[in-house]
């Protein structure tokens, strides 16, 4: 009894602590935007309640931050494992591929486990949008936190493309949140600069 108890308890954990993962991130999201916002000025709004907590299947942009003349509207879409790569293709489609690490006397090696094809909604990033933010310049985000090793676009019949910082997938550019924060920042640095 003692025994299956154990077994039922690492089993627990081990299904578990990806989602302490994503949650204990999305925690650090919403104090890295709140302080962000404090900062420049911004304002920030969310689209619905728990917005830091967006997953990936909704339908709508999880929340909006305003910088003046800037709108950016941001779907929040989590990796489970960081040791995992998100690979997008055609007709929204995106899978995530794992790596099995394999140990051996000299060397390592990591196989590749590739997850199911999963349709990715085509976002409403003009959810939401309070009505004096309207005339902004629109951005529209895919966030990814957290983050995953490695993003690649995997277009038909090619070979797969290293994905980065501001590379566009659709109608959306994608970003981590450190390289998100640091782009609002520039673009407001900018608009400063030429006023």
């Amino acid at each position: 009894m003692k025994l299956l108890l154990w077994l039922l308890l690492f089993l627990f954990l081990a299904w578990g602590i990806p989602y302490l993962r994503i949650f204990a991130k999305r925690v650090c999201l919403l104090i890295r935007l709140k302080n962000a916002v404090k900062k420049h000025g911004w304002q920030l709004h969310g689209t619905h309640r728990l917005w830091w907590l967006g997953g990936n299947n909704g339908k709508t942009c999880d929340f909006h931050l305003y910088t003046g003349e800037r709108l950016y509207s941001v779907k929040l879409f989590s990796v489970k494992y960081h040791k995992s790569a998100l690979i997008l293709s055609d007709g929204h489609r995106y899978r995530f591929r794992y790596y099995l690490g394999l140990i051996g006397q000299a060397a390592s090696a990591r196989i590749p486990i590739d997850g199911t094809v999963r349709r990715m909604p085509q976002y409403n990033f003009r959810a939401g949008i309070p009505q004096k933010w309207d005339t902004a310049y629109p951005h529209s985000i895919l966030l990814i936190h957290p983050v995953c090793i490695e993003i690649c676009d995997s277009p038909k019949h090619d070979k797969e493309i290293p994905r980065g910082a501001g590379d566009r997938y659709y109608d959306m550019q994608i970003y981590s949140l450190r390289r998100f924060l640091a782009r609002a920042e520039l673009d407001d640095f900018s608009h400063v600069e030429t006023d």
